[in-house]
């Protein structure tokens, strides 16, 4: 029995509707993103490194070090900037590793005798470092809204949030990389990045942390 004219015409607008309402769809989406409305879809920050050698490992003076040659994985560049409703931290700045605080905060040396901080916005807020003429090597966040900084003679400062020395520690390094600590303190190890021509003695620290009050520990 074939259908008769009433039931062929009942289909056409039940397909027509469908056709209508995939067509709203696709114009709403391609609305989103004209308008940059719609949410990016963010990768991950991180990806393995195919050239990863796994580290050595041996034992001097009875410490046991671990030497890593390469990086297990390698950061992957976001060049999407962050939205009011995100946060982000800085990393990495001209080739220099930034020294995060624990509020996310980025602070890194500008090149210029001074420091920059950057806020989870990445807004950069420079720091003009009051050290009375001594060259800075490094700096870190510490307590109360202040800084540690290293400088190439030896020595480690404590800074206010103005960048004005409040107090100076001598480091047992002739150069100090600095690390941050939640506690307001740091942690002051050899640099790698420069040599003081001196052979470090078997009484030597591997690393020594400087207190919040300036005390070496």
């Amino acid at each position: 029995m074939k259908p008769g004219p009433a039931r062929v015409a009942g289909r056409t607008p039940v397909r027509s509707a469908a056709l209508v309402g995939a067509a709203l769809v696709v114009a709403v989406g391609l609305l989103a993103l004209v308008d940059g409305s719609a949410p990016v879809a963010r990768g991950p920050i991180a990806e393995p490194n195919p050239e990863h050698v796994p580290p050595g490992t041996r034992v001097e003076g009875g410490v046991r070090v671990v030497e890593h040659a390469t990086a297990p994985e390698r950061l992957r560049l976001d060049s999407i900037p962050p939205t009011a409703e995100e946060d982000a931290t800085l990393l990495w700045f001209q080739g220099i590793t930034t020294a995060v605080a624990p509020d996310g905060d980025a602070v890194v040396l500008d090149g210029a005798g001074g420091a920059v901080r950057f806020d989870r916005r990445l807004t950069p807020h420079r720091v003009a470092l009051q050290l009375e003429g001594r060259e800075p090597l490094g700096v870190v966040t510490a307590g109360s809204g202040g800084y540690w900084v290293a400088d190439v003679e030896g020595a480690v400062h404590r800074t206010d949030e103005e960048g004005r020395i409040t107090h100076t520690t001598a480091s047992p390094f002739g150069f100090a990389s600095l690390v941050g600590d939640p506690l307001g303190g740091a942690w002051l190890v050899r640099s790698s990045r420069h040599f003081a021509f001196r052979i470090p003695g078997a009484d030597d620290p591997l690393l020594v942390r400087v207190s919040g009050a300036g005390r070496l520990g």
